[in-house]
């Protein structure tokens, strides 16, 4: 409930409003209706007093309408807060999650933080908001229908309450065994489903090595059937557990009508305050078992719902130092499973165009990671100007158009982006969205320029003129690009850096 709470900073007014106005209809509902029914017998029907049948008929009828208006008004109510908590919280997660260190962003997987930003708010946040409204409406609910039965008989609401209570008891007991058997249910769909995922990104293997095909169709044929059987056994078990907690339930029912017709007998209760009676011991039953079913729910929901709190709250050291130069002096980065990494010792002074150059694996995009702000080192000293804008390789763009994506007329001429306006990312050929991640990076105004393989994919009579446009528009600005290969183009830096494993050598 606290994380709940915590969660719903904005909206929390309106949540409570909407729980109370909620909770206070189905109060409503839940003492007319017994009551009505009691007067519409006793005042009409016994009494043969077609009029007044006809009147609190009529009135019968308003009302139960009007609280359907009331549920209906308040449901939609209840559909609009949880879809702006919902819209406002995934934004607070997405901008929370681009935050992350990218080791860790790395370790985990895109994959994962697509389940916390938007899976966990669907299938935690939002059921949870509505659990919490029910449990209010259904508690509040169940107190009117007491007050009901007190004010129809006390000594008949007083026998009912020695007698239900272990019936309902047994009935909870019975119904926590069919959520037990639905664990192993979720557990095997969950190995069937990993099993089908693996053989679905082997894709070009299996259609590569046909050999392979047939046993992989068996694997996913013993997965499926071992979580069918699973499926089955926790069918069977259910349906008799849930026979057992309906009988139990039917016993409670027939005390009410026993009791109930009883003091009928001894003339203390009328025969429509009988009615009225144990259509409001049913429907009280009903709703304190609902709440006893419902509240273990807290608990699963709560573990997404700590999942959702621990990416808001978390925040990465920042490590970097303002400085008017760029340097990097006695970093290291340690990567689970290898090889700690040591970076040369780099200095980028204000409108230095420097290279890197360097064989695969020496750190070369790393060292732009780390002068980007996004990775932290494990030690060493990190300094770099306020603005910086960095383009790694391979550039994976927003979701965005072209003309978002590149707001400078001049520049989307300039990289043959006219005409393309508005397309995405992922309607562009490989060399169109090389171009439109280097428009986006040359439309940031920053003091230090980070450029990661800007040419790749590019066909070789438009290198040059993208890197002299690269050249002008970042003029007087610190830039590094690391570049493979491209020799030709190597005077066109101040000075190049040619990073060999630890240690690194100006060639110049």
């Amino acid at each position: 409930m606290k994380t709940l709470w915590t969660l719903l900073e904005g909206r929390r007014g309106e949540f409570l409003l909407l729980v109370a106005v909620s909770s206070l209809v189905s109060a409503t509902e839940a003492l007319l209706h017994p009551l009505m029914l009691k007067w519409l017998f006793d005042e009409a029907v016994i009494a043969q007093d077609f009029r007044r049948f006809a009147l609190l008929g009529f009135a019968y009828l308003a009302v139960g309408l009007g609280l359907i208006a009331l549920f209906w008004v308040a449901s939609l109510w209840q559909k609009a807060l949880i879809n702006q908590v919902v819209l406002d919280l995934e934004g607070r997660l997405l901008a929370q999650a681009l935050r992350i260190d990218w080791k860790d962003f790395s370790r985990e997987g895109a994959g994962a933080f697509v389940s916390r930003v938007h899976r966990d708010v669907l299938e935690g946040l939002a059921p949870a908001i509505s659990l919490l409204v029910d449990l209010a409406r259904q508690a509040l609910a169940a107190l009117t229908f007491l007050g009901v039965l007190l004010y129809l008989s006390w000594q008949a609401t007083l026998a009912l309450a020695i007698l239900v209570p272990p019936l309902l008891w047994v009935a909870q007991r019975v119904g926590t065994g069919i959520r037990r058997a639905t664990e192993y249910e979720r557990e095997s769909e969950a190995r069937y489903l990993e099993v089908l995922s693996q053989s679905l990104k082997a894709f070009r293997a299996l259609r590569g090595l046909p050999r392979l095909l047939s046993p992989t169709l068996a694997a996913n044929r013993e997965a499926l059937r071992a979580h069918l059987e699973d499926t089955y056994r926790s069918h069977r078990l259910m349906w008799a557990q849930q026979a057992w907690s309906d009988v139990f339930m039917n016993l409670a029912n027939t005390l009410a009508l026993v009791v109930g017709g009883y003091f009928v007998l001894i003339r203390v209760l009328s025969f429509g305050g009988f009615l009225a009676f144990v259509n409001a011991f049913w429907r009280a039953v009903d709703n304190t078992f609902s709440l006893l079913r419902r509240v273990p729910e807290f608990h699963r929901y709560g573990q997404i719902l700590e999942r959702l709190h621990g990416l808001l709250s978390s925040a990465p050291d920042p490590y970097v130092q303002p400085a008017a130069e760029a340097r990097l002096e006695g970093v290291r980065l340690g990567y689970a499973g290898g090889a700690p990494l040591e970076l040369p010792r780099v200095e980028i002074r204000p409108g230095e165009r420097v290279l890197l150059v360097g064989p695969n694996g020496v750190g070369k995009t790393t060292l732009l990671h780390v002068l980007s702000g996004y990775l932290a080192p494990e030690r060493g000293k990190v300094e770099r100007p306020a603005r910086v804008a960095a383009l790694t390789a391979p550039p994976e763009l927003p979701p965005l158009t072209v003309r978002e994506l590149v707001p400078d007329a001049g520049i989307r001429r300039e990289l043959g982006l006219e005409g393309l306006e508005d397309r995405r990312p992922e309607a562009l050929s490989s060399g169109q969205r090389q171009r439109a991640a280097i428009g986006a990076l040359l439309c940031e105004e920053a003091d230090l320029y980070l450029l990661d393989e800007p040419l790749a994919n590019l066909d070789l009579e438009s290198r040059e003129g993208v890197l002299d446009l690269i050249l002008r528009r970042t003029a007087g600005k610190a830039l590094v690009v690391v570049l493979h290969g491209d020799e030709a183009l190597h005077s066109r830096f101040d000075r190049v850096v040619e990073l060999a494993g630890p240690q690194g050598v100006d060639s110049r």
